[in-house]
């Protein structure tokens, strides 16, 4: 018996030693982890008909809170791809199953343009999600459906709702050329709403599509860039903008002087009063604006010569 166990023990040792004379950089093989069943994929779930998952879904919300449901309910109906859009969209208009309906159909792409009427409804009467629903109807939606409803937002008199309608405007290149004259509205407007970031959105997005049509965004170019304000947002959208903007370098040189003077002189002011964290975020922002005309002019600086 003692002289097994002292077999045992020596055979024991040999391996160990074995083991221990592996380099440490020697490629050991990886185990694949065992596969675990998902609960959701049990034949009580994948025989629930559509209506009987929405069900749960509401019922299940309705005791435990917004976007408390069972998850399994969720997987299943997203399982079903185009047949569940219609039972999305209803949920859509549920505000406990609103959330994670929104984020279900925005995975699902253009296979959920179905829903874009619920969408709408959403933006109309939800300010809290309308920013939401606005880039996921860009992301459902084809352009010559999208862009219409992007211009009606983009006048909203909610500051969110309108910066981001624009922003999402920018995001749908040639197709939003279309909105170049309510663009230009909006960023000079001597009216508020909209407000000044809206105004510097819609002057950023305005330039930027001027690489699809120069000729028409040209046109206000040299009026956007006489008020400073705009500045930051006439600078972006000329970035975007590129050799297109070749032929108004000249009208937009000497007005990105002016507002850099006056964004060097409101850092100093903010360098010399009191500092706080409103005085610290403006002086970020005035910092950026600055960078921003500086990459203008260096890329104008190269077409001093280029007329119209």
């Amino acid at each position: 018996m003692r002289t097994t166990s002292r077999a045992l023990v020596c055979g024991g040792l040999l391996v160990a030693s074995a083991l221990a004379s592996i380099p440490a950089s020697a490629d050991m093989p990886i185990l694949p982890a065992p596969r675990v069943k998902s609960p959701c994929d049990s034949l009580r779930w994948k025989r629930m008909s559509l209506q009987e998952l929405a069900q749960h879904m509401t019922k299940t919300a309705e005791a435990g809170g917004a976007n408390q449901w069972d998850p399994c309910a969720l997987v299943q109906l997203e399982k079903r791809g185009a047949a569940a859009v219609p039972i999305f969209a209803d949920l859509l208009r549920n505000p406990l199953t609103r959330g994670e309906a929104m984020h279900s159909l925005w995975d699902m792409g253009e296979q959920a343009a179905p829903a874009i009427p619920a969408v709408l409804q959403v933006i109309d009467e939800d300010q809290e999600n309308a920013s939401y629903g606005i880039r996921l109807l860009t992301t459902i939606g084809a352009p010559q459906a999208v862009v219409p409803a992007l211009m009606k937002y983009a006048s909203s008199s909610h500051e969110e709702t309108a910066i981001t309608a624009i922003a999402m405007l920018q995001s749908m290149g040639d197709s939003a050329s279309s909105a170049i004259n309510l663009l230009a509205q909006i960023a000079l407007s001597d009216v508020t709403p909209p407000a000044l970031k809206a105004k510097i959105r819609a002057a950023a997005t305005l330039t930027s599509l001027g690489r699809y049509d120069p000729e028409k965004v040209g046109s206000y170019l040299a009026e956007l860039s006489k008020h400073v304000e705009l500045a930051s947002g006439v600078c972006e959208g000329i970035q975007f903008m590129g050799p297109a903007a070749k032929p108004w370098a000249s009208d937009l040189r000497a007005d990105f002087g002016t507002a850099l003077v006056v964004a060097q002189k409101r850092e100093e002011e903010i360098h010399n009063s009191e500092p706080s964290v409103d005085l610290y975020r403006e002086l970020m922002h005035t910092r950026e604006g600055a960078w921003c005309i500086k990459q203008a002019l260096a890329m104008l600086a190269d077409n001093a010569d280029s007329t119209r």
